[in-house]
């Protein structure tokens, strides 16, 4: 027997289905009609009038939720969620696996992507801050539990908003270090990227322009998130694009990295294990579940390539299939069948320069040795690693180096670290320092060896494997990231290309001409041949002073980093931190002025980095002047090496002919 709630969960239950305001409306005046013919059939059958005026009564308690004002939901103008074939949804996993779900769910990967809420949102929506960028207003305000963003032109600002078009915030992307809002206006479904980042980190919006590693020019380039980042920013994407009207209908199975995003479909293996004898059974059985992918018990090819479905710098081999019918890799399959992975190609010219997609020149995305710099893309790295191809087995684990080998998609019941600690970089518990490396390396050896190999004491941060063989040559989200290309320091890395070594990052007060000596003697290198200023200037200085854009970022955040402080002294690097804080890359700038706060004189220095070219001049001149008052610490023999003076003064001249030198190309680090 049908309740008489029924009809209005019924109109509820479809109204909610309704994809636009039009669409809503017309299920209104629908259900009514519907509720005053029903109404008018059953009152000419009643001969009491008073029966007739309750038929009537009770027709309008049931016209009422057609006549009250449906609440807006971002879901209702976000990327559909419908069922994929096979799939189902990551609260399915949680009936059997709550523990594995439970880290998930405080990882951010969970949070990649999500719908606008007073609970996903972290910028500030005041509604009375402004920002400008390309010529755009921004003003951010909340509503309630609704999340506004005005834009509008610099023109006609008589009143708080004048000029300024409303756009509901409907989904986010980023939870980590950044977070971007993406808006509708109510007509057009496309959904539309604010150029304005919240950088939770700092606590601040930032333009995007500014947020980004890109060239001082950079002109408006908004990602399409329905075209590219749905890919990797939520599961089983199909943008459904249709040629003929060029435009988008996107689906895609669940928001963010999903629990099948790395075990594949799962819907055979739900319906498997709902028996509870199943599931018992599999506890005896040492053979892998055929019905779901464990990335664990995959052979290590395999087990890499789900995660470099996402950490890649690859293309899709077939791209119009794919943004007609979306992602066809799913976990467990050759990811080369689906995708091809870029090559650094060396520029035809000195000239060459990206245009609006990062991804466009190959010099963005490599060193010109081919090694990857891009944070998010990793695995083009990982697999050049010698470790990757030609790791040793070992007994009674993986055969090779996986990602698996040191990260963890699940926080261990053993692991005492703070949920949030894990999930900023998921290393296991157990592979913190060196213990990474001894899994494969034969530790009682090369504990006994430790100091005869690396020529550093033994706690010393020039002991630890991945200081000197994984260094900080991967740019990502305002910070230096380490190289997944295992390899070797070698002077030659910084002749022979433009990739800074891992000696000079940390002894960041010498020259090549000493890596170089020293790396011959310890290790029998080849020496390199070095000209008059990679003799006598520290390597780190040419790359901050003389290098390109890139090239300056890494050594701006090194000269602030303590390892290399403690290596080389404090204090010295105040007089060349300065001259960046005008640079006309935004990121160099910021990265200037975080390794100068690292001294102790400069710790209150203030300084925004996006401010006017006026302010950066002054926070340049007023920098200066205070490090000329400091004394340089450190050896002696090093203050030529570091453009000082034999009695301790700034070497401006040396300094501004570097900079005279400086290489200007254009680049672009697509992260």
């Amino acid at each position: 027997m049908i309740g008489i709630g029924f009809p209005i969960e019924l109109f509820e239950t479809v109204s909610q289905s309704a994809r636009s305001i039009g669409e809503l409306m017309t299920l209104n005046l629908l259900w009514v009609l519907l509720v005053g013919c029903g109404a008018f059939l059953m009152a000419r059958r009643m001969r009491s009038p008073g029966t007739r005026i309750a038929v009537v009564a009770v027709s309008l308690c049931l016209a009422v939720p057609a006549l009250k004002p449906q609440p807006w939901r971002a879901a209702d103008h976000a990327p559909r969620v419908v069922k994929r074939t096979g799939h189902v949804q990551s609260v399915t996993c949680r009936n059997c696996h709550p523990g594995a779900h439970g880290t998930w769910r405080k990882s951010y990967h969970r949070t990649m992507t999500q719908l606008a809420s007073p609970q996903t949102v972290r910028g500030i929506f005041d509604g009375e801050t402004e920002y400008t960028t390309w010529g755009t207003r921004f003003r951010f305000e909340q509503r309630g539990d609704e999340f506004w963003v005005h834009i509008g032109t610099p023109e006609d600002t008589s009143g708080p908003n004048a000029g300024l078009l409303p756009h509901r915030v409907v989904m986010l992307t980023g939870s980590h270090h950044i977070q971007i809002c993406w808006v509708t206006d109510g007509e057009d479904p496309t959904l539309k990227e604010v150029p304005m980042y919240y950088s939770i980190d700092q606590g601040r919006w930032i333009p995007k322009k500014d947020s980004v590693l890109s060239p001082p020019d950079m002109g408006p380039y908004v990602a399409n998130w329905t075209a590219r980042c749905s890919r990797c920013h939520s599961l089983a994407a199909s943008p459904g694009y249709d040629a003929r009207t060029g435009q988008y209908d996107l689906e895609i199975a669940e928001f963010g990295i999903s629990c099948e995003s790395c075990h594949g479909p799962g819907e055979e293996h739900a319906r498997r294990h709902q028996n509870p004898v199943n599931r018992y059974l599999r506890h005896f059985d040492k053979q892998p579940d055929p019905s779901i992918v464990n990335p664990a018990r995959c052979d290590p090819r395999t087990s890499t390539q789900i995660c470099g479905r996402c950490h890649s710098a690859a293309n899709d081999r077939d791209f119009t299939d794919y943004l007609q019918h979306g992602v066809r890799y799913t976990a467990g399959d050759d990811l080369d069948k689906f995708t091809s992975l870029l090559k650094y190609q060396r520029p035809a010219n000195a000239s060459d320069t990206a245009g609006g997609d990062p991804y466009e020149n190959s010099r963005n995305v490599f060193w010109n040795d081919g090694t990857c710099r891009v944070g998010g893309d990793e695995y083009n790295a990982h697999i050049e690693s010698p470790c990757y191809q030609q790791g040793k087995q070992i007994p009674g684990g993986r055969p090779t180096l996986t990602c698996l080998s040191c990260h963890s998609m699940h926080q261990k019941e053993t692991d005492a670290r703070p949920s949030l600690d894990w999930a900023n970089d998921q290393l296991k518990p157990d592979h913190l320092g060196n213990q990474a490396c001894v899994q494969c390396h034969d530790e009682p050896l090369f504990a006994a060896r430790l100091s005869e190999h690396t020529h550093h004491g033994p706690e010393s941060a020039g002991s630890l494997c991945y200081n000197c063989h994984m260094p900080h040559t991967t740019y990502a989200l305002f910070t230096a990231m380490r190289s997944h290309r295992i390899d070797s320091p070698r002077a030659l890395s910084s002749t022979q290309s433009d990739r800074p070594n891992a000696c000079n990052l940390c002894h960041v007060d010498r020259t090549l001409q000493w890596t170089s000596e020293h790396l011959t003697s310890w290790y029998g290198a080849p020496e390199a041949e070095l000209t008059a200023d990679e003799q006598q200037i520290a390597a780190s200085l040419l790359w901050l002073l003389r290098g390109d854009a890139v090239q300056r970022v890494f050594a701006a955040w090194h000269l602030g980093w303590q390892p290399a402080q403690q290596a080389s002294g404090r204090g010295w690097q105040a007089a060349l931190l300065a001259q960046l804080l005008d640079d006309p890359y935004s990121i160099v700038r910021w990265m200037a002025h975080r390794s100068l706060t690292s001294l102790p004189e400069f710790t209150d220095f203030e300084y925004d980095f996006i401010g006017t070219k006026a302010q950066q001049k002054q926070a340049r001149r007023e920098a200066l002047r205070i490090s000329r008052q400091l004394s340089p610490q450190g050896e002696v023999e090093t203050w030529s090496h570091l453009l000082r003076t034999p009695n301790g003064t700034i070497d401006q001249p040396r300094i501004d002919r570097l900079m005279g030198e400086r290489d200007n190309r254009p680049l672009s680090i697509p992260e």
